[in-house]
């Protein structure tokens, strides 16, 4: 055997550098949306396309994968082919089609490379050794993905948080308690949401034990791989990767367990191993604090945020799939259709997404029945396989199959076949997978076959022209990081006319990404928020006509999006009522719960006169979302009128929907806010009643205090009223209270300005409610769209603020958000208004 026979050629090892960099990159699945990273990552995907052309071109070989898995394959290419041609957005399903391809031509590149034959010295051995070092090669890379993410995440979100909670223990005596029920405190790194970082140690952690049991001199590695591992795992709470671990270990281990299979150890051991490790894998997954949250809520009828999520998103995804049966919506097509299948009883769950979280549901909404087949197809290929020859496969590619299993069971809970580490990492196990059984039929050479001098030329020129097409994808992109560096100095910039040139780059460079890029809504977008802020701020119009036209231009590529919808409904607003409202109509349509939407609808009718359809709307807004009743912008005397009527018609609509309430936890609902709107309008009596019916301590205490009545503050429930309260009633101890109540509300120690303000209007207030309603700190705000351009698929620009300027009532929003609790999910709720905004929008037509 020569030195250079297993020698991986050059572009092997680049794509293999690159593939090393996108798996430990921090942050990796944002940052890959961003320029210079998009265009590194495509080429990192060329380059094993490349390398497949090169070595067919060389040897004349194609070696096929044998056991089905090619008909598979070719069925896929056909597949994403149809897909792609009949897709809605058709040029985001080719970008997205072509990384698909690249992905199946690096199975085949490193299937040609374990297997191939005509090299000096090829033989069983060689191929063994090839493929030994290749899942050797793959395990070292994910003892460093496993240090690089505990790393990270004690760093940069353990420790950090702790350091929090302590200095708020020290500095005001409320002690908090580290917990994973806060997203932000779970690992995230290096790929960016601790799911991905679940899904790829749920495909590692086998294989690493699987490396332990084979490599004896190296076991002590493997076996610290994998106890890293699993506390890395842990340290995502993720229910879907320990379920999918457990599940593919059972499935394996069941023909040992079962007794139809040989093995080393005693049966009675394996089992009581087997027993022991799920049931240690299940105290760690409850001692997260994850599981029990998900039985409290099941146990009073209510399901935590993930799993209505997620529920949301098989509703919306189902509808898409039903919508374009055979071949669906394209590859990219659910970030830009979702807004228009969302469920109306979603309320403000899950408003946008760029993935369903659940691979079959994303198949089936983006490919159809073309993508459910596909799906199918690769799990039964793979059981059969497994099946067929479980007696004859190696330790090792057992532990592979656990691996593919395991992600197949977590998958069913997410969609991650889009990040590369994920994606590659699966790759390279199939193709380890179809090596060992290339060894296991090496009389069969029917796998090999003869390849046509002009195939590999045809195959670069194909590849060449996929570039070309690919090219106005990285142009656009490259002008528009240009544009957003250059509007990054318009702030800094020390003259006018220097802060006009960096504006002016700015719509230069995006207007010339549009005119390459015409498919694309986010730089219309960008475009229209940018110049519409700065036009705002500015009391500029033209720049607020411009930020009006490419609003129109982004709504035209793209009209099932609130945002693009929304803002451009309160751009319009005070030069062209009619046109906002039509903008509002849309918005209202596609995120009916959207806090601001209907009220943004009744302002425009307003400016029209159409009084009272105008004030329906906001009415069915203030249902919606409370906090609009509280808001400080009513206490004007211009607004005084207007704000008796919308809390006369506010009134009247909880009671229509008292009158229909379905079930009793509705109700009780319903009439708790109707409690606390009428006490704000002064009603007490009415208040009183319904405060009685709900039997709700927080309500009866208030109504209390206003009628001169002694209140324990010690009974009240443990949340942020109880120590607003206590702060009314213990004058002397004010600061201590109120800084408990923000603790307890905000998590977070609270602004020195905020707090100064809100002692000193308790001081000056004669009563509890003259304070939260006549005296009450004001906080006005833009609410920012946190993961706009995550969700929009590009990272290179800013995140945007709504243009609706909210004035919210901080004691109320903070402090007593309960009383006229804001809702997130509650499907009731809005069943019970749709009829209501049905019938708005019918008469406003």
């Amino acid at each position: 055997m020569t030195a250079t026979a297993s020698r991986p050629p050059l572009l092997a090892l680049l794509s293999g550098a690159f593939y090393l960099v996108l798996t430990l990159l921090p942050d990796s699945s944002t940052a890959v949306l961003s320029w210079p990273w998009v265009l590194i990552w495509q080429v990192g995907l060329f380059c094993p396309v490349f390398w497949l052309l090169t070595e067919v071109g060389r040897s004349r070989r194609w070696v096929w994968l044998g056991q089905g898995w090619d008909w598979l394959v070719g069925g896929g290419i056909l597949g994403l082919g149809l897909a792609a041609m009949t897709a809605v957005y058709p040029h985001q399903a080719r970008w997205y089609t072509i990384a698909a391809f690249c992905g199946l031509a690096t199975l085949y590149a490193l299937n040609h490379w374990l297997n191939a034959t005509d090299l000096p010295g090829s033989d069983l051995t060689e191929k063994q050794a090839r493929r030994d070092r290749l899942l050797t090669g793959q395990g070292y890379l994910g003892i460093a993905f496993v240090v690089v993410s505990l790393g990270l995440w004690a760093t940069q979100t353990w420790l950090p948080e702790l350091q929090r909670l302590q200095q708020i223990q020290q500095q005001f005596g409320v002690s908090l308690p580290f917990t994973f029920g806060t997203l932000q405190n779970r690992n995230w790194a290096p790929i960016g949401h601790q799911n991905y970082v679940a899904g790829y140690l749920t495909l590692i952690l086998p294989l690493f034990a699987g490396l332990g049991l084979t490599q004896h001199h190296r076991r002590w590695l493997w076996g610290g791989a994998v106890g890293l591992g699993l506390l890395d795992l842990y340290t995502t709470t993720s229910r879907a990767g320990w379920v999918g671990l457990m599940v593919a270990a059972i499935a394996v281990l069941s023909p040992f367990l079962l007794g139809k299979a040989k093995m080393a150890l005693s049966r009675q051991t394996l089992v009581g191993a087997t027993l022991g490790g799920l049931g240690a894998i299940g105290l760690l997954l409850y001692s997260t604090g994850r599981i029990q949250a998900l039985l409290r809520g099941t146990s009073v009828g209510a399901l935590p945020g993930e799993l209505l999520f997620r529920l949301i998103n098989i509703t919306a995804g189902g509808a898409m799939g039903w919508q374009r049966p055979l071949t669906g919506q394209g590859l990219g097509s659910v970030p830009l259709l979702y807004q228009s299948f969302r469920p109306m009883w979603a309320g403000r769950e899950a408003e946008l997404v760029f993935q369903l979280h659940s691979t079959p549901l994303q198949l089936w909404a983006e490919l159809g029945v073309i993508g459910v087949a596909l799906g199918l197809g690769i799990a039964a290929l793979l059981m059969r396989t497994w099946w067929q020859h479980r007696d004859r496969l190696s330790c090792l590619t057992h532990s592979l199959f656990v691996a593919l299993l395991a992600y197949m069971v977590q998958g069913l809970a997410d969609y991650q076949l889009d990040l590369i580490c994920i994606s590659g990492l699966i790759i390279v196990l199939l193709a380890a997978i179809a090596a060992e059984l290339q060894t296991l039929h090496s009389g069969n050479t029917s796998r090999i076959v003869s390849v046509a001098r002009p195939i590999p030329a045809i195959g670069v020129g194909l590849l060449l022209a996929v570039i070309l097409m690919v090219l106005p994808f990285h142009r656009a992109w490259m002008l528009s990081n240009q544009g957003f560096l250059a509007l990054a100095q318009v702030e800094s910039a020390k003259t006018p006319d220097d802060r006009n040139r960096m504006l002016n780059q700015f719509v230069q460079s995006l207007t010339q990404a549009h005119q390459i890029a015409p498919w694309e809504p986010y730089y219309p977008y960008q475009l229209g928020w940018v110049l519409g802020d700065m036009g705002l701020k500015q009391s500029d119009r033209s720049l607020i006509d411009s930020a009006l036209q490419w609003f129109k231009t982004g709504n035209q590529i793209v009209p099932t999006q609130e945002f693009g919808q929304s803002n451009l409904g309160w751009l319009l607003l005070n030069t062209d009522p009619k046109a906002a409202q039509a903008a509002f109509q849309q918005a209202a349509r596609l995120i009916p719960a959207k806090p601001g939407v209907f009220y943004g609808l009744g302002m425009s009718l307003l400016y029209q006169n159409r009084v009272d359809l105008g004030i329906n709307a906001i009415a069915i807004d203030m249902v919606r979302d409370p906090t609009l009743i509280t808001s400080p912008q009513w206490q004007t005397p211009q607004q005084k009128t207007l704000y008796e009527q919308l809390l006369r018609r506010t009134e009247a609509i909880y009671g229509e929907l008292i009158d229909r309430a379905p079930n009793p936890i509705f109700m009780r609902y319903l009439r708790a806010c109707r409690s606390g709107l009428r006490w704000w309008m002064g009603n007490m009596s009415a208040a009183r009643e319904d405060a009685n019916a709900v039997q709700d301590p927080l309500l009866t205490a208030i109504l209390d205090l206003q009628d001169g009545k002694s209140v324990n503050w010690q009974a009240l429930p443990e949340d942020a009223s109880k120590y607003a309260i206590a702060a009314w009633l213990n004058p002397t101890e004010r600061d201590r209270y109120l800084h408990q109540a923000w603790i307890q509300a905000q998590g977070a120690a609270p602004p020195r300005e905020v707090m100064a303000e809100l002692r000193a209007t308790m001081d000056r207030s004669k009563t509890l409610t003259e304070w939260l309603r006549q005296n009450a700190v004001a906080n006005s705000n833009r609410k920012l769209r946190l993961g706009f351009n995550v969700l929009s698929r590009h990272t290179d620009g800013i995140n945007p603020k709504d243009f609706l300027n909210e004035v919210n009532n901080v004691p109320m929003t903070v402090f007593f958000s309960t009383i006229m609790q804001s809702m997130i999910y509650f499907p009731e709720l809005d069943q019970g208004l749709q009829e209501l905004r049905s019938s708005l929008l019918q008469s406003i037509t």
